[in-house]
């Protein structure tokens, strides 16, 4: 069948949708409409933004006075009318960033850069052309891992620790213990029977290296 397309310019939907096109189809020598007649443009007004999804560490973003928002809120609306392209930022606390395990492959298709691979701390998303969020993705905060394994003992009398080889947990704030199984044995310069290494916001854990136990006298 024939048809006629009828476009909203940029920045504008028909009313009681986020269509930008209506069409019209030639049928039996006449034009039927798959859309309300009387609809017009309207200016594209985004919904509430969304909040970091639940049961995960909620950061902050640039957005009215609400943290979690709560929408409608005339006060916030009236500082920042959600209009198309308006952008909202988000960021996560230290030593955590956005899981968004497809936003590479996105943006490779729109030939963008900046927002790749799954380890940034910062997350814009856009009021998009038809009143939604581009990327449309709730925001959630993971922990970051360290790069490294931690420095590994043998495990035995000259020092032992808590490290899971089939666990490998490296993530943000994960802590492991080292101590001295012998009495009266501990770590020669520190003096220490044990101590803890964690993995930090750096992505690097808090000690580099661990001595031998030895005797308190040797």
């Amino acid at each position: 069948f024939d048809f006629v397309s009828f476009d909203c310019p940029e920045g504008y939907v028909f009313e009681k949708s986020n269509n930008i096109t209506h069409r019209a189809w030639c049928y039996d020598w006449e034009f039927r409409h798959d859309f309300d007649l009387r609809a017009k443009c309207k200016p594209i007004q985004c919904p509430c933004p969304p909040w970091f999804a639940p049961d995960t560490w909620a950061g902050t973003f640039d957005w009215g006075f609400q943290q979690p928002p709560i929408c409608p809120s005339d006060l916030a609306f009236e500082s920042r009318p959600l209009d198309y392209l308006t952008q909202i930022t988000y960021k996560c606390p230290e030593g955590f960033v956005f899981e968004t395990p497809w936003l590479p492959s996105v943006l490779e298709e729109r030939n963008e850069t900046g927002q790749t691979g799954n380890e940034n701390d910062t997350l814009v998303l856009t009021c998009g052309k038809h009143g939604d969020w581009d990327p449309p993705i709730q925001p959630k905060c993971i922990p970051v891992n360290c790069t490294e394994d931690p420095f590994i003992v043998k495990n035995n009398d000259q020092g032992k620790f808590t490290w899971n080889l089939d666990v490998r947990n490296k993530s943000f704030t994960h802590t492991i213990k080292y101590w001295c199984p012998l009495n009266g044995w501990g770590y020669p310069n520190s003096k220490n029977t044990s101590i803890e290494s964690t993995c930090q916001a750096t992505k690097k854990w808090s000690v580099k290296f661990v001595e031998p136990c030895q005797g308190r006298f040797h």
